[in-house]
């Protein structure tokens, strides 16, 4: 029997976008250079306002980048230092590997699947010089426990590719005056710009160097010549294009409905599961706000995940798997020296996790269907 595909995830991408992007072709103005275009300035402010009073953004051609920048221009480099986790895409440690600093990557906690606090804090040395914690699926760690790491000089950059709409105690990741956050703008998150991210910070002399830093280290004097502009260090080539920006400021426009249909079959889900033989995903503590950028189950571990994911493809549910830790990719084993047996919990994790659809675009009978094809797989 032939059943209609659900995919993973699709993007909700309409006419605003698609006007938004004419405009821009229209325009002849497809980027802006060193300062920006009309659309990534307004990209940039309107993000920036959601994160709170007296923050400035930046938007950059990834999240990868954006993370690039930040550590770069912070002083992060050869001889440094930087913990991460193990249960996070490549792309975090790659970041940090980028400036020739050495990853050091700690086990998740299974309770949050952020990482192990205690396994940070005991990792921290004379050479750590930054943390990079990632809010895993969305479910923001406890930023009070960073708070106090920035007094011993540690840095803190936030990979919140998954932590659009989070909050920690009411305050949006983004939003707190002791670090750099990043996002990104990948098809899959809370909102797109195809390919794209946006840095986070309420420093403006940092966020002043992280804009010579997007674009070739190119520094232009206000009183310059339109043409003239020097190189005052070495940068990267990460600036976002005017398009990208227009449609991530359609995509704005729809972020808390967005937010708020993904909390609402997040609920679903977890109603419908609660008296199956699996693993629900961690709820956020009172005064927090989960993203849902993710919704995973942990199957018992009798149970095969491949199995189960073949199931679901026969049904034509799409699903995946968040994500393969850096402890089994080759280039981190190697260059790190990292044995799975040193990471116990993300690998129990990562053998029994499925990741479920969560979108805007899915219609109630979606979600339904869902929700009847896991029971009646599971039950």
């Amino acid at each position: 029997m032939q059943h209609e595909r659900l995919p993973f995830f699709v993007p909700d991408i309409g006419e605003e976008e698609i006007n938004a992007v004419t405009k821009v072709l229209q325009s002849g103005i497809l980027t802006g250079g060193a300062s920006g275009g009309p659309q990534v300035n307004e990209f940039e402010r309107k993000f920036a306002e959601r994160m709170g009073s007296g923050f400035d953004a930046i938007a950059v051609s990834s999240c990868t980048m954006g993370m690039i920048i930040a550590l770069k221009r912070l002083g992060v480099g050869i001889g440094d230092e930087v913990i991460t986790t193990c249960l996070t895409f490549t792309a975090t440690a790659e970041a940090i590997a980028a400036v020739g600093a050495k990853p050091v990557i700690v086990d998740i906690d299974p309770a949050t699947l952020n990482w192990d606090w205690e396994q940070v804090v005991s990792r921290i040395s004379p050479r750590t010089a930054a943390l990079l914690p990632v809010h895993f699926a969305g479910l923001p760690i406890d930023m009070d426990l960073l708070r106090a790491e920035t007094i011993h000089g540690i840095c803190i950059v936030e990979d919140a590719a998954h932590a659009l709409g989070s909050k920690f105690q009411g305050v949006p990741i983004g939003g707190h005056h002791f670090s750099t956050t990043v996002f990104s703008f990948y098809p899959n998150k809370a909102m797109t710009t195809g390919e794209g991210g946006m840095i986070v910070t309420s420093k403006p002399t940092l966020m002043a160097d992280y804009r010579i830093v997007r674009l070739h280290g190119i520094y232009r004097s206000p009183d310059a010549m339109p043409w003239d502009y020097r190189v005052v260090e070495p940068g990267l080539k990460a600036n976002m294009d005017e398009i990208s920006a227009a449609i991530g400021i359609a995509q704005l426009e729809k972020l808390e409905a967005g937010q708020l249909k993904r909390q609402q079959i997040a609920e679903a889900y977890t109603k419908a599961f609660a008296d199956l033989d699996v693993e629900l995903p961690p709820q956020p503590h009172p005064g927090d706000t989960h993203a849902w950028h993710l919704y995973v189950l942990r199957l018992p571990s009798w149970r095969s995940r491949n199995h189960f994911i073949h199931q679901m493809d026969s049904f034509g549910i799409g699903t995946s798997v968040h994500y393969v830790p850096l402890c089994l990719h080759p280039q981190w084993k190697k260059e790190l020296d990292l044995h799975e047996t040193d990471f116990p919990h993300a690998m129990d994790y990562f053998q029994r996790s499925v990741s479920l659809p969560i979108y805007p675009k899915m219609t109630a009978q979606d979600v339904d269907r869902v929700i009847d094809t896991v029971r009646a797989l599971l039950t």
